[in-house]
């Protein structure tokens, strides 16, 4: 067993460097797509194993900003029977979040880009060059919303709670 970092070797801060190098790199290239977040309401995010903790992260960013709804589909479930919720409930945007290609995901990309009905697919190749993919992914899930930021500079991704409902923000229950 192998693990990613360790005391004894400091090399994970150059790696940390590398990957957010890497994404800001990805996305500052794809500017025109990254400002499409800006009009989505409704977002569907596909994710498989590898990318769970950032279709989380990311999924809970838009939801708690309050800048869209997003629903979350293990990209197995589409041979469940899941296509057929986001074929029948259109969503403004899919983010595809994929580590590789096998003929499942070929099927599944094909699937989508041919027969869905939303305004944009968006995919995002977390395999590249770096050394842990899943680490990449979910350092991706940060640069993205900097960048949703940056790009769109009239988007404030602090919630604006109504009064009545900061009850509920952070309830701790007196005993």
């Amino acid at each position: 067993k192998s693990m990613l970092f360790s005391n004894d070797d400091l090399g994970w801060y150059d790696y940390l460097l590398e990957t957010m190098s890497y994404w800001v790199k990805v996305f500052n290239n794809n500017k025109h797509y990254i400002t499409e977040f800006s009009k989505i309401k409704q977002i569907d995010i596909l994710y498989d194993e590898d990318s769970y903790p950032s279709a989380i992260d990311i999924e809970s960013k838009f939801v708690e900003s309050g800048l869209a709804r997003a629903t979350l589909h293990e990209k197995k479930d589409f041979s469940h029977g899941r296509f057929s919720l986001i074929h029948n409930l259109n969503s403004d945007l899919i983010l595809y979040l994929n580590q590789g290609r096998s003929d499942y995901e070929n099927l599944l990309s094909n699937y989508l880009i041919n027969n869905y009905t939303a305004k944009k697919i968006f995919f995002i190749e977390c395999k590249n060059n770096l050394k842990n993919p899943a680490f990449s992914c979910i350092i991706m899930s940060q640069i993205l919303f900097s960048k949703i930021v940056e790009f769109n500079l009239d988007i404030d991704l602090k919630p604006q709670y109504p009064p009545n409902a900061l009850k509920l923000y952070k309830y701790l229950k007196k005993v």
